[in-house]
């Protein structure tokens, strides 16, 4: 799955990730699309996570934020045979982008900082 992404993502252009209106509204997007597979800082595991194969990675609880391109690329086409939806069919990458935003300052996330945050996106 990594070589088929990075064979993938070579073309894709990172837009400037760091502007705080895009990263509040990709906390929002995440809160709503994400958490349910992949936790949020100070959700606990939940009985939907426990059923899934492979166990989606839980983001909330890595140290690094990961390669932009790669995370656009998954979240926009999916991942095959994993339960990954391929968000790119019913949302434009704008927004797609703006979650990738999020992602980029969620490593040792606060949950305090991330309710605040998913609140500050959906206003």
């Amino acid at each position: 799955m990594d070589r088929s992404v990075a064979a993938r993502d070579s073309d894709i252009v990172v837009p400037p990730l760091k502007d705080s209106k895009m990263i509040a509204a990709g906390a929002a997007a995440y809160d709503q699309l994400c958490t349910a597979c992949h936790l949020a800082p100070g959700m606990d595991e939940n009985k939907l996570r426990a059923g899934l194969y492979p166990k989606p990675p839980s983001f909330a609880r890595r140290r690094r934020p990961g390669n932009p391109k790669e995370q656009f690329w998954i979240i926009k086409h999916g991942i095959k045979m994993t339960g990954m939806p391929a968000w790119g069919a019913s949302y434009p990458d704008a927004d797609l982008w703006n979650i990738v935003a999020f992602y980029q300052t969620m490593p040792n996330m606060k949950p305090e900082a991330y309710k605040a945050l998913v609140q500050s996106g959906q206003q």
